[in-house]
């Protein structure tokens, strides 16, 4: 208020209720100074004041540019026209009081004035220590993240080695067990002269276990294609009595050593 008494009876009074930490002044460039560079936690403000007057510093501290736009602004003017109430509110006030004004009521504006402001602090401090978690917890992710997709890509590279591994042991071991396998068959065909009934029973036996393990090795190798994804299955019959001979034929010498019937 550019009225020095106006001013001393508002400070007067608010130090009464017990508000400290007060800036009164006269000079209206220095009051937009303080609200809008500074910053409040409530001003009281004239209209009618030299420039930039109070329409002025409204405007100023309700822009987008400023430093803090929801300062709360009481106006305290003489002037209790309706126009002027409209225009005030309009320009961003929050409320309005005529002078000289009653004590109880400008205490009581400026008591439920300074609890909203507080809360609004209060809710925006809040939302920033919320960011900031929110932030944190984003970038622990976003980290967790790349460790968990560092780990899969390791996981599917040693996959495929061991994959590749297989693949390549399986068709090792099929060579020299196929070399086997054709030798024996070459000595049932009796191409090496005939044999007798007990070399012939062991001869199947061993060309059995052969057959046996290459079936094995086959195995092996569908264990890599099962992890390369390339593994097709087929419903087939098999003849069920010949498998359980074999596995019989195969295993009797060694349960008739150990005396297992």
């Amino acid at each position: 208020d550019d009225n020095q008494s106006n001013v001393r009876f508002v400070e007067m009074l608010l130090k009464m209720a017990g508000y400290t930490n007060l800036v009164c002044l006269t000079d209206s460039a220095q009051a937009l100074h303080e609200i809008c560079d500074v910053g409040c936690d409530l001003a009281l403000l004239d209209l009618q004041m030299p420039h930039p007057n109070g329409y002025d510093i409204l405007a100023a501290v309700r822009s987008p540019e400023s430093k803090d736009p929801f300062i709360p602004v009481l106006i305290f003017t003489a002037d209790a026209s309706r126009e002027t109430r409209d225009k005030a509110l309009e320009s961003g006030a929050s409320d309005f009081l005529t002078k000289p004004g009653d004590a109880s009521e400008i205490l009581l504006r400026v008591r439920n004035f300074l609890v909203s402001r507080r809360m609004q602090v209060e809710l925006e401090r809040s939302r920033h220590e919320l960011e900031e978690r929110v932030a944190e917890r984003t970038a622990e992710l976003l980290e967790s993240n790349e460790q968990l997709r560092i780990a899969r890509d390791e996981a599917l590279s040693a996959s495929r080695t061991k994959s590749r591994f297989l693949a390549n042991m399986s068709h090792e071991l099929r060579t020299p067990l196929n070399g086997i396998l054709g030798a024996c068959e070459l000595l049932s065909s009796g191409a090496c002269g005939a044999l007798e009934a007990r070399q012939s029973d062991i001869l199947s036996m061993a060309e059995a276990a052969g057959r046996h393990l290459l079936a094995i090795i086959s195995d092996i190798l569908d264990l890599s294609k099962i992890n390369s994804g390339k593994m097709q299955l087929a419903i087939e019959a098999f003849p069920l009595e010949g498998v359980l001979e074999s596995v019989c034929h195969f295993l009797r010498p060694v349960c008739a050593a150990r005396s297992v019937t």
